[in-house]
């Protein structure tokens, strides 16, 4: 990924760490499968829109930022959202074994 100004932006207008944690179980796990099933058939308007609308809160900036990177950004962006699903998927399940 980026380094510098332009990657700075990227985390501040669509990261998916600020609220994934809020979300229930089941939401964390739609947003995987609708994730995956985008990655699988990329359509970048498509991706751009999903991506603005499920992963920041301020959901006009972050279309426009990533209507701005290149498609190899946008599928980058991608695999490091599908990654931070699946660890928080993980790290749900480690919690209720040891609870239990």
């Amino acid at each position: 990924m980026d380094s510098g100004p332009r990657a700075d932006i990227k985390t501040l207008i669509v990261d998916p760490e600020t609220f994934i944690q809020e979300l229930s179980d089941e939401k964390v796990r739609l947003l995987l499968m609708e994730l995956e099933m985008l990655m699988e058939e990329y359509e970048r308007e498509n991706t751009i829109m999903y991506l603005a609308s499920n992963y920041s809160s301020n959901k006009h900036l972050a279309f426009s930022a990533l209507r701005a990177m290149h498609d190899y950004e946008i599928k980058e962006f991608q695999e490091i959202t599908k990654k931070k699903l699946l660890e928080e998927i993980k790290r749900r399940k480690e919690a209720k074994k040891s609870a239990l």
